[in-house]
């Protein structure tokens, strides 16, 4: 028996499912007699009907003239897509790339950090704001499309010694009264952190002298705040710190001799702006290390 395609077909005697969605009355208007009188078989069939007018779409109920009211719900933040990397790719998932607990990276060492101030410094210190360092951190950190648009994010488990107000020393009289740690720059979503160090921060943590000659010593610093966070921070993320390299104008040099202290000072600024970049630099690297980039 050889299967052969139907040319053409005679138009069925019963209606068809168009005629019947085009009346859906018309298969309940012609109920045999027997069947109107059985309840059950009527339901059967009323059932029937509803149920092969819907289709494979279904419409959406209409909204109420008068939708009730329901409370406001607070936003929810939502986990963000991972930028791509460097080379163009998706990065990982954030959930399956962040560490079990805070990793913090090595000091990378690009200027001297250390300086002093006083009467009898010849080689006074030049320092980096606040601002001008975090502003050359997120560019370069840019450039590898990461940003750290969060700022004085706390660090669960690591605190800073308490400073007195009036004098600025350490407390020794009274129980000391730790800070917790607030990170100047981060990324929540995937895991990123950044704390610089500044002269006063410097201060802050090891404490002002009471002679005329007050030294600084941000790298030193640096690499305390880093042992305190590999050792107690509690966080899932990457942590680095990056510290002021303090570059100085030195007047035993000759050349300095004459020229203005604004032109000095700023070639100073300039040479810690390329050194802290390279420190930036060297982060980055350790993030790809880290599969965190």
């Amino acid at each position: 028996m050889k299967a052969r395609p139907v040319e053409r077909y005679e138009t069925p005697a019963y209606p068809t499912r168009v005629e019947l969605m085009a009346s859906p009355g018309w298969l309940r208007d012609n109920l045999p007699p027997s069947w109107r009188a059985n309840l059950e078989m009527a339901g059967a069939v009323a059932l029937f009907v509803t149920l092969g007018t819907l289709g494979c779409e279904q419409r959406p109920p209409a909204a109420p003239a008068n939708p009730p009211v329901q409370a406001t719900q607070p936003a929810v933040i939502q986990v963000a897509s991972v930028p791509p990397t460097a080379s163009g790719t998706p990065g990982p998932a954030p959930e399956s790339r962040l560490p079990a607990a805070a990793v913090v990276a090595p000091i990378f060492q690009h200027g001297d950090g250390r300086g002093a101030t006083g009467c009898v410094v010849v080689a006074p210190p030049v320092f980096l704001s606040e601002e001008e360092a975090l502003q050359i951190i997120r560019e370069e950190l840019a450039r590898v499309r990461l940003s750290l648009p969060q700022s004085k994010v706390p660090v669960p488990g690591v605190e800073l010694p308490a400073i007195d107000d009036e004098i600025n020393t350490p407390r020794r009289s009274a129980p000391p009264s730790p800070q917790q740690l607030k990170v100047d720059a981060a990324d929540t979503v995937r895991g990123v952190a950044v704390e610089f160090v500044s002269g006063q921060d410097a201060l802050a943590m090891q404490g002002h002298s009471m002679s005329s000659v007050q030294g600084f010593d941000t790298r030193g610093a640096a690499e305390s705040l880093a042992k305190s966070v590999r050792e107690t921070g509690r966080s899932k993320m990457y942590f680095g710190v990056l510290y002021d390299p303090i570059s100085h104008v030195d007047f035993r040099d000759p050349s300095t001799q004459g020229r203005p202290w604004e032109e000095m000072s700023k070639e100073a600024k300039d040479a810690s702006r390329k050194l802290l970049r390279e420190q930036v630099q060297d982060f980055v690297q350790w993030l790809r290390t880290q599969g965190a980039l």
